[in-house]
């Protein structure tokens, strides 16, 4: 038997005997619920794909490669005759990520499923503004500077980037005004004290009151995930665009950087960008496909241009002067 084999045998009888391990009462009773002597759910309950190398010929000796450090914060979920706990996985190296485990029984048993979860990025649009932060740095963008982040509610992750970037951050709480006119207002106000003279919307998904466009006219842009006049307007956002879009059965499908007006999606054109539909396309596929190839590359081009005075209007439309 090889070194591996051995190892592996070893360190498989112990979880499996760790797995199967029923657990019992503890004496200690406080005269409501019952205690148990084993914890529920520990770091060693982590499968051995997770932690080894299982291929003999690049790890010989069976060796550890990816530490647990904790299995804590457990959510549990009763469904369809079983238990299932939602925990964060925390590394050797202090990062985590959720799993879960599933047993037959409520206090024993428990082994994990084979991968992690894989939550879905809720704000995909918020990687506009990483978008525009690279392009900064990389010097792409010519003649602007980000100056400022401004989010609607605490905790956004768009903060985060903002302070990694070293960019100032304000959080005006949307839950804190009556109705849009007055949250536009105060939105309006902010924007004066910083002295903007361009308005980027990465993410920021709240449609605001005419009087900041009318306060900023051709100063706003916007990124819509759709090529415009199509599958835009009130009710068009997020995955709805493109899942209306294979609905239709489109073969094109791209975005738009256009300006913001008093109207959703009006505004004058200055960017598209077109990608191809595959026949197996998703709403998710394609939402990827349309940042990574043409917002990602489009918004910043459409900001630099912005800021070079490279955007002229005549009558409502915007001509760009893309010589270099």
């Amino acid at each position: 038997m090889t070194d591996f084999e051995r190892n592996k045998a070893r360190v498989t009888a112990e979880y499996e005997a760790l797995i199967n391990r029923k657990n019992i009462v503890s004496d200690s009773y406080n005269g409501i619920y019952d205690r148990y002597v084993y914890p529920v759910l520990t770091a060693a309950h982590a499968p051995i794909i997770w932690k080894y190398d299982m291929n003999p010929e690049t790890n010989p000796y069976f060796i550890e490669r990816l530490g647990i450090n904790a299995v804590l914060n457990s959510g549990a979920i009763y469904l369809n005759g079983k238990y299932y706990l939602v925990a964060r996985v925390e590394g050797n190296d202090r990062k985590s990520f959720f799993a879960v485990a599933e047993s037959d029984s409520p206090v024993d048993g428990f082994r994990f499923w084979d991968f992690p979860v894989q939550l879905p990025d809720t704000e995909p649009e918020e990687t506009n503004l990483q978008a525009l932060i690279d392009a900064e740095k990389s010097g792409i963008i010519k003649n602007g500077k980000i100056t400022c982040v401004i989010s609607s509610k605490e905790g956004a992750y768009a903060l985060e980037r903002a302070k990694n970037a070293g960019i100032g951050t304000v959080v005006i709480p949307r839950k804190e005004y009556a109705d849009s006119k007055s949250y536009s207002e105060a939105i309006l106000a902010e924007l004066n004290r910083q002295g903007a003279d361009l308005i980027v919307l990465a993410g920021f998904m709240i449609i605001l009151d005419e009087c900041v466009t009318k306060a900023y006219p051709y100063r706003i842009i916007n990124v819509h995930p759709a090529l415009i006049p199509s599958f835009c307007g009130e009710g068009f956002y997020g995955l709805k665009v493109h899942e209306k879009a294979l609905e239709y059965g489109v073969k094109v499908s791209g975005a738009t950087i256009h300006f913001v007006n008093e109207k959703a999606d009006a505004g004058a054109i200055i960017l598209q960008g077109a990608v191809d539909v595959a026949n197996d396309e998703t709403p998710e596929s394609l939402q990827k496909k349309i940042m990574e190839n043409v917002e990602w590359k489009l918004l910043p081009k459409a900001v630099s241009l912005f800021c070079e005075d490279r955007i002229s209007i005549k009558d409502g439309k915007a001509y760009v002067d893309l010589k270099d």
